[in-house]
């Protein structure tokens, strides 16, 4: 099949947009930094507008204001045609104190939204993440964006509706302390 890829975020910065960016050919990518404040309802409204031209969505950009289930919403409401993927968050279920309150409850309603929306004519899959590299961590410890595109693929190609992923490759400190103490035994 041929996709027709919209996608949020700057992919000329380390993460998922640029690695949706160097996997996939035919991808319009929309963020503040090509006009497109999807935080605002002019910013939405621009992107209402093309939304029916695309027939996957990865709707991957940290926005506020619940502006990422807003997007999600516009989709299902326009009639897009084809596969949503709404990249959540392991803060959805795991608190660490750095996690803002709201962006956990933001990314806890995105899911659901998605979750909900789910259905034979309207593909939606939720992708909860923890801990991917950015341009704020190129930590090892962390997972490659490119691994969550993998996923993305294999969805696409897949025969099935995937609905809900959770993929996980951090470890964080109080975890290696307790590896490291079961190892010593």
């Amino acid at each position: 099949m041929d996709y027709k890829i919209i996608c949020t975020g700057n992919p000329v910065k380390p993460g998922i947009p640029n690695a949706v960016n160097t996997h996939f050919s035919n991808v319009k990518f929309i963020s503040l930094s090509n006009g497109y404040d999807l935080n605002t309802e002019e910013g939405r409204q621009k992107f209402k507008s093309i939304i029916k031209d695309y027939n996957v969505f990865v709707n991957v950009a940290q926005l506020t204001n619940g502006s990422q289930e807003k997007l999600l919403k516009i989709a299902y409401e326009t009639g897009m045609k084809g596969h949503v993927f709404n990249i959540g968050s392991i803060a959805e279920y795991k608190r660490w104190e750095w996690y803002d309150t709201n962006y956990t409850v933001e990314k806890r309603s995105l899911r659901e939204a998605s979750l909900e929306l789910c259905s034979e004519f309207f593909k939606t899959t939720h992708i909860i993440v923890g801990g991917f590299q950015d341009s704020t961590s190129a930590d090892s410890s962390r997972m490659d964006p490119s691994e969550i595109v993998n996923i993305i693929k294999y969805i696409l190609e897949s025969s099935i509706n995937i609905p809900i992923v959770g993929i996980e490759k951090i470890v964080d400190a109080e975890m290696k302390e307790i590896l490291a103490d079961y190892k010593s035994k």
